[in-house]
């Protein structure tokens, strides 16, 4: 997971709950993450200067705040999906469906020229073990995780 990635995706989410949804502002979010306003700045930040580097705890702490797409779109960037606690961890096929289809587009475009290539080959291999990954709970193996 590296740390562009993280800010990348921590930035979009922010950035979406403060300037689209208008669910919250910048100090409440501080305020219900526990991270400060500053360090939320420098995640909002495109400036290259001015970013420092994300701590996981207070990615996590952010990403908690936001919600669970938040939480999702941060664990996303290691391949993982997650769920709280408190939930039960019934089979949704219609989210199986859609993740299915993000990992099945890059591997559709990379091979859109019939072949895929050296440059490709790195993202397609990772999007063939997500969408393994995706689909997994489906497969007659499902049960045996």
């Amino acid at each position: 997971m590296s740390d562009e990635r993280v800010r990348e995706e921590l930035r979009s989410e922010i950035d979406r709950a403060i300037n689209i949804e208008r669910s919250t502002t910048r100090a409440d979010l501080a305020r219900k993450s526990g991270v400060n306003v500053h360090q939320i700045d420098q995640l909002l930040t495109r400036i290259p200067e001015k970013q420092r580097r994300v701590a996981l705890a207070d990615a996590l702490s952010i990403a908690w705040a936001l919600g669970e797409r938040a939480v999702n779109a941060l664990t996303a960037t290691i391949g993982y999906q997650a769920s709280a606690i408190e939930e039960d961890h019934e089979m949704r096929p219609m989210m199986i469906v859609a993740t299915a289809m993000k990992h099945l587009a890059v591997i559709t475009d990379a091979a859109a020229d019939d072949r895929i290539d050296h440059v490709e080959r790195p993202n397609t291999t990772e999007a063939a073990d997500m969408l393994i990954a995706t689909v997994w709970p489906l497969s007659s193996h499902g049960d045996s995780i």
